[in-house]
């Protein structure tokens, strides 16, 4: 999430920078949909400068104005949201920063991260592959669609999938025969070593 930084102006036309990018990201969903109302740090800082002022710097009325326009963005939903609807819905946003920030969020529900798999953005694609709730046939349907990318590329997926600790065998060793970094492929192997002895040991 980027900084929230409040640049503003006192009265003398010194000026003051107030960063409050912690409070919002350390709030849960609920709590900043309430910002407005029960935030007593932004209530010092509408408190503090006039909405004159405000309106300069932001070009919005007031302090409530622009944060009703920051939780209405896509992009601040698409971070923040932990609402599998608003989710689902954000995964098929047009914008391609939205749909990336939709495949890093853990809420995101399985189906939505496994049509992310198959974006047109590379970006998004291989993010998709690191989620936790992503299935092997989302994985695998990616692996199969990297066929045509660039090696440089391919190695990118195949060191999303190799380190994320819900990959399936299945998925883990189609992703190997794309790997020509011995490091990762001693991961993978590594790994299907492990699932081996377990299913051993039980």
């Amino acid at each position: 999430m980027p900084e929230v930084i409040f640049t503003c102006y006192a009265t003398d036309s010194a000026i003051e920078y107030i960063d409050v990018t912690a409070t919002i990201e350390t709030i849960s969903t609920a709590d900043l949909f309430d910002l407005i109302d029960d935030s007593p740090e932004l209530h010092q800082i509408a408190g503090r400068y006039s909405d004159t002022i405000f309106s300069h710097v932001f070009g919005t009325g007031s302090i409530h104005e622009w944060l009703d326009e920051f939780l209405e963005n896509d992009e601040t939903l698409a971070y923040l949201s932990d609402d599998p609807v608003t989710l689902n819905r954000l995964a098929g946003n047009s914008s391609t920063s939205v749909r990336l920030l939709v495949s890093g969020n853990p809420f995101t529900p399985r189906p939505a991260i496994n049509r992310l798999c198959l974006d047109n953005d590379l970006k998004v694609a291989i993010e998709s592959a690191k989620h936790l709730r992503v299935s092997y046939r989302g994985q695998l349907a990616l692996i199969a669609k990297a066929a045509d990318w660039s090696a440089e590329d391919r190695e990118e997926l195949v060191t999303a999938i190799a380190y994320n600790p819900r990959t399936l065998p299945v998925a883990l060793s189609k992703a190997a025969t794309f790997s020509g970094d011995a490091s990762t492929r001693h991961v993978i192997e590594a790994r299907l070593k492990a699932r081996k002895l377990a299913r051993l040991l039980h």
